[in-house]
């Protein structure tokens, strides 16, 4: 009788062992589902804010590069106003110097 309980303990304790084996095999997919379905997630996220940086950065150049042009069409309307006031400072002096050459010859006859 005892022989016989040994051995139908053995048996338990097998499929218990097998049972076990099965839910420590079971939770391990399980884990392993979660952690794949969290790195899809995961990348998803990573390629959304990739994408995102991209489109910032993106504005971001447009923006410098509007400014860029901004600044250069000031510089340029600056230059002009530069050249047109100094040519008519230029043209002034260059006028005072002629009627002083006018006086100075005037003045010797």
């Amino acid at each position: 009788m005892k022989l016989q309980q040994y051995e139908e303990a053995a048996k338990i304790r097998v499929r218990i062992e097998e049972l076990e084996n099965e839910e420590r095999m079971k939770h391990q997919i399980e884990v392993l589902q979660l952690i794949s379905q969290t790195n899809e997630v995961l990348e998803l996220r990573i390629s959304n804010l990739k994408k995102q940086q991209i489109s910032v950065l993106n504005a971001l150049l447009k923006r410098i590069q509007r400014d860029r042009n901004q600044q250069l069409r000031q510089r340029q309307r600056d230059s002009q106003t530069l050249i047109i006031k100094n040519r008519n400072i230029r043209n002034d002096l260059t006028h005072k110097h002629q009627e002083e050459v006018k006086r100075a010859v005037e003045s010797l006859r």
